[in-house]
């Protein structure tokens, strides 16, 4: 009788990223494709009205199929092409919402978003303003430096007086200054005792969110009940962002640096590995380009004990990374972990 070989086990290990406990009060994804509407999954039924560079109700602003940082079907984004230009002296199409429903005052919070530009020079392009009164909130995008990494974005918060309450910077980041290319920030503000503090991050698609500046700011409550919301240029349709955003979301709390990248990660692929035979003694594992700061490991039993990285080489095949691996063992379970 012949002997029984082992089986091979391949356990496919999906990366579970945890739900972020903090409130989330806003958030558009735009990937409606139909209407002039995009309806917010936070907390409250605010919906934007998609609005062109007149002024007026339009449907032309759907991305198309693909066109979100995560490029699966289903993932659109706001499409804000047809501005006359990028920031200052042009006009543009905007997101827009008149006044947001009954809610607390701020003094923490967390605005994340994608954006994909038309060009390397933001010019005071007009991400988001957010505004109630004389109160106003809004994130800008500016230009200079030195080529290849010019662009910073700008967070102000003003009560109405003759100087913002808040006004703070992050650093020059090159995938903020990549046309055409998805880019990820993260704002953040804790403004609860007698100074406040402000973190700016900056992320892509194949790179993890980091810390791009830290700074103490002044204190200040913001508030947010009946405020109108503009995104993608001023309520005037002056000083346009000319691109794709994306994913925009607004937390009634600040987000650890470890929060910050689940939400980068919750707009992109599901991190999966795949398996496919290549012969009788061999397999091929692949998994997404976007994660390409994970490393494969594996493990010879479970429960595991303990996990050791893949050492055999890394290529690209089909758009995806690929590593051939040995499947005469008895047992092996793999999965992808971030350092």
């Amino acid at each position: 009788m012949t002997p029984m070989k082992a089986p091979f086990w391949t356990v496919l290990v999906v990366v579970v990223h945890s739900v972020i406990g903090n409130a989330q009060i806003l958030h558009y994804q735009f990937n409606e494709g139909v209407g002039t509407t995009t309806t917010n999954s936070g907390s409250t039924s605010d919906s934007l009205t998609m609005r062109g560079t007149s002024g007026t109700s339009t449907t032309a602003l759907w991305g198309a199929p693909g066109s979100g940082p995560s490029t699966l079907a289903g993932d659109r984004a706001l499409d804000l092409t047809t501005a006359t230009g990028m920031g200052s002296g042009f006009s543009g199409p905007t997101a827009f919402l008149p006044a947001l429903s009954p809610m607390s005052h701020l003094n923490q919070f967390t605005i994340t978003g994608w954006f994909r530009p038309d060009s390397t020079d933001l010019d005071r392009a007009k991400f988001l303003l957010i505004q109630n009164g004389s109160n106003v909130m809004s994130i800008t995008g500016l230009s200079g430096g030195p080529v290849g990494a010019r662009n910073r974005l700008r967070l102000i918060i003003n009560d109405g007086n003759s100087f913002p309450e808040v006004d703070a910077f992050g650093d020059f980041e090159a995938v903020w200054s990549t046309t055409d290319s998805w880019a990820f920030f993260a704002i953040s503000y804790a403004g609860q005792g007698a100074s406040g503090t402000i973190e700016f991050y900056s992320g892509s698609p194949a790179g993890a969110a980091s810390l791009s500046t830290s700074s103490t700011v002044s204190s200040i409550l913001f508030p947010l009940a009946g405020a109108s919301v503009c995104i993608g240029a001023n309520p005037s349709n002056t000083d346009p962002f000319k691109g794709y955003l994306d994913d925009f979301r607004l937390y009634g709390s600040r987000l650890t640096a470890a929060e910050v990248e689940q939400v980068r990660l919750s707009a992109l692929p599901e991190l999966r590995l795949s398996i496919a035979p290549v012969d009788a003694s061999s397999g091929r594992i692949t998994w997404a380009t976007n994660f390409t700061d994970h490393v494969l490991e594996f493990a010879t039993s479970l429960p595991v004990t303990g996990w050791s990285a893949v050492t055999n080489a890394v290529t690209t095949v089909g758009g995806r990374h690929s590593v051939t691996v040995d499947t005469g063992e008895a047992q092996r379970v793999y999965r992808l972990r971030q350092p």
